[in-house]
């Protein structure tokens, strides 16, 4: 989600993250880790809306997006 919210450092922040699933996946089951973080991500998708921020719709859609590519990775 970080990346979403920093397009420019993006590549970095993706780095970064794969590092950390790398490691967290040799600790702790990859499955639950991932849908724990689709369950955060919904929680934040309707944030925008809330603040009544502009584009809220396409914030929105990214977060469920990113919501469901975290669950699809459980395979």
């Amino acid at each position: 989600m970080l990346a979403q919210v920093k397009p420019d450092r993006a590549p970095v922040i993706e780095r970064f993250a794969q590092r950390c699933r790398r490691e967290f996946d040799r600790h702790y089951d990859p499955a639950a880790l991932r849908i724990g973080a689709a369950a955060v991500v919904l929680s934040l998708a309707p944030g925008q809306h809330r603040t009544g921020g502009s584009g809220w719709r396409a914030v929105l859609e990214q977060r469920l997006e990113l919501a469901e590519r975290w669950c699809s990775t459980t395979d």
